[in-house]
C-alpha cells in the first residue's frame, strides 16, 4: 500500500480517511431457482403456478420473508426459456443476440468477460455448486471461478443432476473453505423444479408425476385440449409447486449461514418458467414460447442499506450483473451496462425461444417465437406458426387495439430481430450431446 500523503489544509477526519484502507466488500450469494415461474412464489399474491384454488396458500415462507425484507422486481423477464442462455445473459449483461447462443449446448464464447471473472479480479473468492449438467464446464459458463463443483448424484438417460439438498450442503461445505480475508462470491444453482416433478418426501401439494403421465397429458391437449385433462394437470401443477416448496426449504439453510462482518448481498432469480398446460400445442416444458408463462420469473434483492420495497417496471435478466457490480462501488461498463438501480429510460427487454430448432437461412432461432417487453406491454410474434404479431399486458391481458404502446414494440421487435447474428454450429462432445438430448435441448 503507498504511503498516506495528506495535504495540509484537509480536516483531521477526511485526512484518517484518506489513509485508511477501504471498507471491506460484503459477501455476495446469487441464487438460481431453474425452471421457476414467478407466479410459484407466494409473495407475487398469484395463483401458484396457475392453481386459482391455491391462491393465499403460502408456498415459500423463506422467499416471501426475504421478499419482504428486501426489494421484489414483481415483473422481471428471463431473455431465453432455456438455462444455458438465460443463465449466460446473468453472467454476461448480454442478450441473446449480442451472445450467439441458440440453446443448450452452444457453449459462451471465450471473448465475453464474466461476472465471476469481474469479482475475482475485485478480490472476490468465486465458488460455485450446480444442480444441473446443463451448465457443466464445457459450456463454458465457469470462467472467473475458483472452485466449480458439478458433482452430480442423479443420473437420468445422461442427464446428470443434484438435490437442492445436496446442493445446500455442498455450498456450505464450499464457504467454510473461505479464506479469512477475501469477500465471497457464491453461485448455487438449484435445479429441482425442472421436471420431473418428483420433489424428495412427503408431497404437500400433489403426488409425485411419473413421466409416462405427462407424456399422456400432452398428447390429450394436442389432441382435445387441456380441458377434459384439467384436473390431472392441476395435480402436475402440485407436484411442481412441492418442488419449488423444497427449494425454498434448501435456500433457507444457505441463507441461515453467519454473513461476514462486511453483511451479504443475496440475489435470487428464476432462470426461466414451466408451460404446465398453459399451451396446449406445448403443455409441458419450456423452449419453445416467451409468453409468461416461460419468461416472467422472480428476482429478489437484497443488500446491506438498501431500502426494502416492490418494483413495478418490467426488468431483465442481464441488469443482474451490472447492478451487483455496482452495490461494491465497480461502476466500470459491464455487458450492456444496464442497472437495476437505473431504470428511467430503460431499453426494453427482448426475449427469444430456443426451440423447436432451425429452419431457413440466418440466425438459428429467427423463426422461433420471439418478442419484446417495454413498460408493462409485450408484442411476441412466431413465424414458424404463421402466427401474427400479438400485444398483451405483461399479466397476459389483452393490451387495446388503439394502445399506443403497440407499434413502437413492434418497431423495437422488428430492429432487434433486424440485428440478429448469423448461423452458427455448436461442437461438443459425445456425452455432453447425449445429455442434453436427454433433456430434449439438442437439434436431432
Amino acid at each position: 500500500m503507498p504511503p498516506c500523503r495528506t495535504p495540509r489544509a484537509w480536516p483531521i477526519a477526511l485526512a484518517l480517511a484518506a489513509c485508511s484502507p477501504p471498507p471491506p466488500h460484503p459477501d455476495i450469494f446469487l441464487i438460481s431457482l431453474d425452471t421457476t415461474r414467478a407466479d410459484a412464489i407466494s409473495a407475487w399474491g398469484m395463483a401458484p403456478a396457475g392453481r386459482d384454488d391455491l391462491r393465499g396458500t403460502t408456498v415459500t415462507p423463506n422467499l416471501d420473508a426475504m421478499a419482504a425484507g428486501g426489494v421484489r422486481y414483481a415483473w422481471a423477464f428471463a431473455h431465453a426459456p432455456t438455462t444455458l442462455l438465460s443463465h449466460s445473459t446473468v453472467f454476461t449483461g448480454l442478450d441473446p443476440h449480442e451472445l450467439t447462443i441458440v440453446r443448450n449446448g452452444y457453449p459462451l464464447g471465450p471473448s465475453y468477460e464474466t461476472l465471476a471473472e469481474r469479482l475475482k479480479a475485485d478480490g472476490f473468492q468465486t465458488m460455485a455448486v450446480l444442480g444441473s449438467s446443463s451448465l457443466a464446464r464445457p459450456m463454458g459458463v465457469d470462467r472467473g471461478f475458483d472452485s466449480w463443483d458439478e458433482s452430480f448424484s442423479v443420473a437420468r438417460k445422461h442427464r446428470h443432476e443434484a438435490t437442492a439438498e445436496e446442493v445446500t450442503d455442498r455450498a456450505i461445505a464450499a464457504l467454510h473453505t473461505r479464506s479469512s480475508t477475501a469477500p465471497v462470491f457464491l453461485f448455487a444453482h438449484d435445479y429441482d423444479a425442472h421436471g420431473p416433478y418428483q420433489a424428495p418426501g412427503k408431497g404437500r401439494f400433489g403426488a409425485p408425476t411419473a413421466p409416462y403421465a405427462i407424456e399422456r397429458l400432452t398428447t390429450t391437449c394436442r389432441t382435445e385440449g387441456c380441458t377434459p385433462v384439467a384436473a390431472d394437470i392441476a395435480r402436475v401443477r402440485g407436484s411442481y409447486l412441492d418442488e419449488v416448496a423444497y427449494v425454498d426449504e434448501q435456500v433457507s439453510r444457505l441463507l441461515a449461514e453467519p454473513p461476514s462482518r462486511a453483511g451479504r448481498i443475496v440475489l435470487v432469480f428464476g432462470d426461466h418458467g414451466e408451460a404446465l398446460g398453459d399451451e396446449p400445442h406445448r403443455p409441458f416444458g419450456h423452449g419453445a414460447d416467451v409468453d409468461p408463462f416461460a419468461t416472467h420469473v422472480p428476482l429478489i434483492l437484497v443488500a446491506p442499506d438498501l431500502a426494502p420495497g416492490v418494483v413495478d417496471t418490467a426488468v431483465g435478466l442481464q441488469a443482474i450483473g451490472p447492478t451487483l457490480l455496482a452495490l461494491i462501488g465497480d461502476t466500470r461498463p459491464f455487458g450492456a451496462n444496464i442497472d437495476l438501480g437505473r431504470l428511467a429510460g430503460a431499453p426494453g427487454i427482448p426475449v427469444e425461444a430456443t426451440q423447436p430448432g432451425t429452419s431457413g437461412p440466418g440466425w438459428n432461432n429467427r423463426s422461433n417465437e420471439h418478442g419484446f417487453i417495454q413498460g408493462n406491454a409485450m408484442v411476441i410474434e412466431a413465424p414458424w406458426l404463421d402466427e401474427a404479431a400479438h400485444w398483451q399486458h405483461v399479466d397476459g391481458a389483452a393490451l387495446p387495439e388503439a394502445d399506443p404502446q403497440r407499434p413502437a414494440l413492434l418497431a423495437s421487435l422488428q430492429d432487434w430481430m433486424a440485428r440478429s447474428p448469423a448461423f452458427t454450429t455448436a461442437h461438443m462432445d459425445a456425452a455432453t450431446r447425449e445429455g442434453l438430448k436427454a433433456l430434449g435441448y439438442v437439434d436431432e
